[in-house]
């Protein structure tokens, strides 16, 4: 009786405990009241079912059986009733079919204190006796259906439609309730007649699987893994059992040598036992443990090892390339994962690049870090995201915004499905991620495998950052070479570009300057004295056009070395080429005038779309163009029409009167600075030769082209620039 007492004391109240616990862990919501109701009606139920053969008083014993089979009802029904709504309830069940799920209960509670259920109750061989009545088989069909098929099958089919988190909390009730219920169904209703009072009992005893699984699924968002709880359960077991066995041998020892059974001796010798039990128990466990390892639960044992083996792997090299093989490979391999990736974070700009990806999609990847919360949310927090638990997180939030950003984090991650997402720490800044799939089997990632990618995670930091610093050793030796000669062959062509200087000032200069000195030298001396006026006049223009010719050549030479060494960069942005070519017009248009030139700019019908340009450059390359024409066109004018000739190019024709190109100057008028045709210089002599060649530079700085027609001397020309829409 005592042993009996103590063992269902120890149930109810860890029932008790437990449904409390489970209550105040979250009050508002419903599994975690409905199991605490069900926690009481277990309580209930047990506490009748014990005292019924433990009472004296035939009375007693009675209400007290009556009582069981009335909790018994209630219980199961609260039992179906948790399992609808665990983990998430099922929402096609209206008040009417809820009503018909509870009314069975509420019948066969009220049937309890009826003789059409049990009759005739009395004491026995064995303790309580009854008979039973004519719905008894009803009142077990009714216990079987409720708490077996029903409750069970609804578990079943929640399991498979489940994954992750909600997937083990789920198996974990599952399997507390199919053997809570098989024991129980078993020994308390086909059984309780046929054996004595000390193995009927392991029908309520049977009762602690389900509240103990159960229990620590609710309150524990993040369980262990099954084999976890089996192995830690069985070394746990057998080391309390053979410590137990150890005292239990040495009392018995002492009270065979004394024959004493009760002394002072005993008492003391006891105590001395239960200390050094609890002492050796540590070291009992250790060694048991080891031995499950081994020989009970090797799969276990190497999952463990393997991950352990990685980290090693990634403190042993150094080659960033290889590391992030290792992470994704071994990680993917050992833990079964569908899915696995590496981004690394840029120390500059804090961009996100993927390094490698399994499984996920790599628009997929630079989305999900597209937003800087996560890396801040990591960076606070420096743990693991788990996407399972987020669902507390954002329960728990303190503020709406931060609610609302953890909900759109939590729903991109489960967009791109992934489980866990780890920061790589480089001392306090997040340098990394590692991003992982679900498990192939859907099972939850378990606390111990957490705590596995932490340490995975920390190893991995180190190691990436240590192949970094190798790249980037390894790329200055492997490259310093090529950063030398690319130095020389710059030094080469800014040498090249004195030379060509020095060559541009003793040649294109001299003429200009030394017309300008001689002229100037005798104005000085007086020799225009007795010249007309006329006559001075032209000594004046010869001054005044030595002086643009200077000017136009060191403007060209300026705007050439910008184009050439890189200096000139080019900003692109949409630009309207019909406003550009408007305003260059109406700036040139007055020089055409003077000459009697016509200039006319043929705007399109319909708005064009824009194009990408630079807002200095580009206008400048059009006045190039149209003043080339002003100054080689003897008669007529300039024509400027826009079209688009396709859906991703503007064309802009400038088709002059003027005096033509030969076949052979054609191909030199682009490519060749300085260069101007024999007709040119007797034209106009002012010019540098680097006109055109600028207009090249700018366009094909803009991704664009330009292109000479001409029909041969005095057949006008047509230069054509095409150039991409922007988009």
């Amino acid at each position: 009786m005592v042993l009996g007492l103590v063992l269902t004391s120890i149930i109810v109240c860890s029932t008790i405990a437990l449904g409390l616990l489970a209550y105040f862990k979250n009050r508002q919501n419903a599994t975690n009241k409905i199991f605490a109701i069900l926690a009481f009606w277990i309580v209930a139920f047990i506490a009748s079912n014990f005292w019924e053969n433990e009472s004296t008083s035939i009375a007693v014993a009675s209400l007290s059986l009556r009582l069981d089979f009335f909790s018994a009802a209630f219980m199961v029904y609260f039992w179906l009733v948790f399992c609808i709504n665990f983990p998430r309830p099922i929402e096609y069940l209206n008040k009417a079919k809820q009503i018909m799920i509870a009314l069975p209960a509420m019948i066969f509670a009220l049937l309890s204190f009826t003789p059409w259920l049990i009759h005739d109750i009395r004491f026995g061989e064995r303790g309580i006796d009854f008979d039973f009545g004519y719905l008894y088989p009803f009142y077990v069909v009714y216990i079987v259906g409720y708490m077996l098929i029903c409750s069970c099958g609804i578990l079943i089919l929640k399991y498979r439609k489940a994954h992750g988190l909600e997937k083990t909390q789920i198996l974990y009730v599952l399997l507390g309730l199919s053997v809570s219920a098989t024991i129980g169904i078993a020994f308390n209703l086909f059984l309780q007649r046929a054996l004595p009072i000390e193995l009927f009992r392991i029908g309520i005893y049977g009762i602690v699987f389900f509240v103990g699984s159960t229990a620590y699924a609710i309150v524990k968002y993040r369980l262990m893994d099954v084999r976890m709880v089996i192995k830690k359960g069985t070394v746990y077991l057998l080391s309390f059992a053979l410590v137990v066995a150890l005292a239990v041998v040495g009392v018995t020892a002492f009270v065979r040598m004394t024959g004493e059974l009760i002394s002072r001796q005993l008492v003391i010798v006891s105590i001395l036992v239960l200390i050094l039990s609890l002492f050796v128990f540590n070291f009992v466990r250790s060694g048991l443990e080891k031995i499950a390892n081994k020989y009970l639960f090797v799969s276990l044992y190497n999952y463990q090892e393997a991950i352990r083996s990685l980290g090693q792997q990634l403190t042993r090299t150094i080659d960033l390339t290889k590391i992030i093989d290792t992470i994704i490979k071994s990680t993917a391999d050992v833990m079964k994962l569908d899915k696995a990736g590496v981004l690394l974070r840029d120390e500059a700009s804090g961009v996100y690049q993927i390094q490698k990806i399994v499984g996920f999609k790599e628009e997929n990847g630079i989305s999900f870090v597209k937003d800087n919360f996560l890396t801040e949310y990591l960076q606070k927090t420096g743990k693991p995201l788990v996407h399972e638990e987020l669902r507390l997180q954002i329960r728990d939030a303190a503020n709406s915004e931060l609610r609302q950003r953890l909900s759109n984090l939590r729903d991109n991650m489960k967009k791109i499905e992934a489980a866990i997402c780890l920061p790589l720490f480089r001392e306090a800044e997040i340098q990394g991620l590692i991003v992982l799939g679900n498990k192939i089997s859907k099972d939850a990632y378990s606390s111990q495998d957490i705590e596995l990618l932490e340490t995975l995670a920390s190893q991995a930091s180190v190691a990436i950052e240590n192949g970094r610093l190798y790249d980037q050793v390894q790329d200055l030796t492997q490259h310093l070479q090529e950063k030398v000669d690319e130095q020389t062959k710059h030094l080469k062509k800014l040498f090249e570009v004195k030379t060509e200087f020095l060559h541009i000032v003793s040649h294109q200069l001299r003429t200009p300057l030394t017309a300008l000195r001689g002229l100037l030298s005798m104005w000085s001396e007086g020799a225009f004295e007795s010249y007309s006026p006329e006559e001075k006049q032209k000594v004046k223009q010869r001054i005044s056009i030595s002086c643009e010719r200077l000017n136009n050549i060191t403007n060209d030479m300026l705007d050439t070395l910008d184009l050439e060494e890189g200096y000139a960069k080019f900003i692109l942005e949409p630009l309207d080429t019909a406003e550009i070519i408007d305003e260059t017009v109406n700036f040139l248009k007055p020089n055409f005038d003077k000459k009697g030139l016509f200039l006319e700019f043929k705007k399109p019908e319909k708005s064009l779309p824009h194009v990408l340009g630079d807002k200095q450059y580009l206008p400048q390359s059009f006045q190039n163009l149209i003043d080339n024409a002003e100054k080689y066109t003897p008669k007529g004018g300039l024509t400027i029409t826009l079209s688009q000739p396709d859906s991703n190019h503007i064309q802009i024709s400038f088709k002059d009167t003027g005096i033509g190109v030969i076949l052979q100057e054609k191909e030199h008028l682009f490519k060749d600075k300085f260069f101007r045709g024999e007709r040119a210089d007797k034209i106009n002599t002012a010019g540098s030769g680097l006109g055109l060649y600028i207009v090249k530079n700018i366009i094909d700085g803009h991704h664009g082209t330009v292109g000479i027609k001409s029909a041969g001397p005095n057949q006008g020309t047509e230069f054509i620039v095409s150039l991409p829409v922007a988009k």
